[in-house]
């Protein structure tokens, strides 16, 4: 891979690890944000309202928002976690090959 294809992968997958880290987030404290969805007088103010809780970018708490619900299923939150591992192991990988210079998102 050259480095700038490598420099691509590195943004998506740090992209992506993202999204994966405030959808475990979301996941392990489900109550919460159905709480301050539920609260929330429109779909702007409950993406704002997620993203406080999360402590997350605006983007991320729409992401939470338009999740299915079936994302709180055991073997959903079992799947995004193992996603989550592998996605920051890749971006680890990536960042080693292009000499350490990239995100630490591993949690």
């Amino acid at each position: 891979m050259d480095p700038e294809e490598r420099r691509e992968q590195l943004t998506l997958a740090t992209n992506r690890l993202a999204v994966l880290d405030t959808v475990v987030q979301a996941q392990n404290r489900y109550a919460q944000v159905a709480e301050v969805i539920a609260a929330a007088p429109d779909s702007d103010a409950a993406a704002a309202a997620v993203a406080d809780l999360l402590g997350v970018p605006p983007l991320l708490g729409r992401a939470v928002c338009d999740l299915s619900w079936r994302r709180l299923a055991a073997d959903s939150r079992r799947q995004a976690l193992e996603d989550r591992d592998e996605t920051a192991a890749y971006v680890r990988e990536l960042t080693a090959e292009s000499g350490g210079a990239g995100a630490d998102r591993d949690r």
